[in-house]
C-alpha cells in the first residue's frame, strides 16, 4: 500500500512529441562527437554535382584537369554522405577493415539537422539519405588526368549493404523482399553499411597527402551549391606569392558541338549555362554565404579576370591557421535564413542613417559643370 502510495510501478506520463527531442542528442554519442568529415582531395575538386533539380542522366564532361565519366547527376548529398564515411572510418576502423557502418538517422542527423527550430530530422531527412545511398551503390565514376593525387580510377563506393536478420543483404535483395511485404519501412536505426574502394582509403591514409576536412555544422547551414563550393575551396592549395588566398577561377561550360571547348570548375559545379555573368554572379553569392559561416573564410571574394582572358576569378582570403569552424553554431536554418533573427533595432538605425545620408547628398550644392 505504501509503495502504491508513493506511486511505485505507475508510468511517467508522456511528453508532447514537439518536446521530445528525437535525435537531437545524437551529436553526443561517442561516434559522432566532434567527427569531423574526411575526402580525398581529388573527390573534393572533380566530383561533379549539382543544384539543379530539373537535371538527370549521364553527367559527362571536362573540368580543368581532364575528362570526367559520370554515369548518373549526382546531388550534394552524395560528397556529404562520402565525407561521413571517410570520417568515420579514419576514427573508428579496426586494421584491415575496408567498410564502415552507421545508421540513416546519423546521416540524416550530421548532413540535414538543425535547418529547423526544433533542430530534428524527419521521416523526409531519412528518405533523402536512402535514396543518396542508392545512388553511390549504382555509381559509375572516372576522372582522368592531373596527375597524381587527382585522378579517380572508380566509384569511391564498392556496395552499400543492409542488415537484415542477422545477414548482410543488398540493397537490390532489401528492395525485393520489401516489394513481397515481408519488410517494414526502412527506418532511422537501421544498420548500413559502406564498402569503400581501396584507391579511397589509400588516399585517406596517405603519408603526404592529406586528406580534405568538412566541418559538418557548417554544411548544414549552407545552400546545396555553397556545399559543393565548400568543398572545392577546402581542397584548394593557397597561392605561393600570396598564403593568405585561394584563387580560383571559371571558365565557360564544354559545349557538346565543339563552339566552345575546354575545361572548368564550372562543370564540376553543375552549371550548364555558357554566360560567364551568370556564373561569376552565382558563385559570388555562394562564397558571400560561405563566409557568414565560416569563421576560416574572411571575405567576400574579390572578383577579377583571370590572367589575358574574360574569364571571371575569385580571391577569396583565409585566415591563417584558422580550422573550419561555424561564427554562428547555434544558429538554424540555412546562412540567408537569418535575417528573421535580427535585431530590430539594428534594423531601424540603418534605415534611420540611410535616410541621414540622403538628406545630406541633398543639401550638399551641386559641383561646378
Amino acid at each position: 500500500m505504501a509503495l502504491d502510495r508513493a506511486g511505485y510501478g505507475r508510468p511517467f506520463p508522456k511528453r508532447l512529441r514537439r518536446l521530445r527531442g528525437h535525435g537531437s542528442r545524437l551529436e553526443q554519442s561517442e561516434r559522432l562527437k566532434g567527427l569531423v568529415g574526411k575526402l580525398p582531395r581529388a573527390l573534393a575538386l572533380r566530383l561533379p554535382t549539382t543544384s539543379n533539380k530539373l537535371l538527370s542522366g549521364r553527367r559527362d564532361g571536362q573540368d580543368v584537369w581532364g575528362r570526367v565519366r559520370c554515369d548518373r547527376t549526382l546531388r550534394d548529398g552524395a560528397l556529404g554522405l562520402l565525407a561521413i564515411a571517410g570520417g568515420l572510418w579514419v576514427k573508428h576502423a579496426k586494421p584491415g577493415e575496408k567498410h564502415v557502418d552507421l545508421t540513416a538517422g546519423e546521416a540524416a542527423y550530421l548532413l540535414r539537422a538543425r535547418r529547423r527550430e526544433s533542430r530534428r530530422t524527419s521521416g523526409r531527412d531519412i528518405a533523402w539519405v536512402y535514396e543518396q545511398l542508392a545512388a553511390l551503390d549504382a555509381l559509375q565514376l572516372e576522372a582522368q588526368g592531373g596527375g597524381e593525387g587527382h585522378e579517380i580510377p572508380s566509384s569511391p563506393v564498392v556496395r552499400v549493404l543492409r542488415k537484415l536478420d542477422g545477414e548482410w543483404v543488398t540493397l537490390e535483395q532489401y528492395a525485393q523482399r520489401a516489394e513481397q511485404g515481408a519488410l517494414a519501412p526502412a527506418g532511422a536505426a537501421d544498420t548500413i553499411r559502406i564498402e569503400l574502394a581501396d584507391w579511397f582509403i589509400s588516399e585517406l591514409c596517405h603519408e603526404k597527402r592529406r586528406p580534405v576536412l568538412i566541418d559538418f555544422c557548417v554544411w548544414r547551414q549552407l545552400r546545396p551549391l555553397a556545399r559543393r563550393l565548400y568543398a572545392m575551396l577546402q581542397a584548394t592549395s593557397r597561392a605561393e606569392h600570396d598564403p593568405d588566398r585561394l584563387y580560383i577561377w571559371f571558365a565557360p561550360v564544354a559545349r557538346t558541338d565543339g563552339k566552345q571547348a575546354g575545361g572548368s570548375r564550372a562543370f564540376t559545379l553543375g552549371f550548364t549555362t555558357h554566360r560567364l555573368d551568370k556564373i561569376a554572379a552565382t558563385v559570388r553569392t555562394a562564397i558571400a554565404e560561405l563566409r557568414e559561416v565560416d569563421c576560416r573564410y574572411d571575405g567576400y571574394g574579390k572578383q577579377t579576370t583571370h590572367a589575358h582572358t574574360t574569364f571571371p576569378a575569385f580571391t577569396v582570403k583565409v585566415t591563417a591557421g584558422q580550422a573550419s569552424r561555424p561564427r554562428h553554431p547555434e544558429r538554424t536554418g540555412r546562412a540567408f535564413d537569418w535575417h528573421t533573427t535580427l535585431d530590430p533595432r539594428e534594423v531601424a538605425r540603418a534605415i534611420r542613417r540611410a535616410l541621414a545620408d540622403g538628406e545630406q547628398q541633398l543639401e550638399d550644392p551641386a559641383p561646378p559643370g
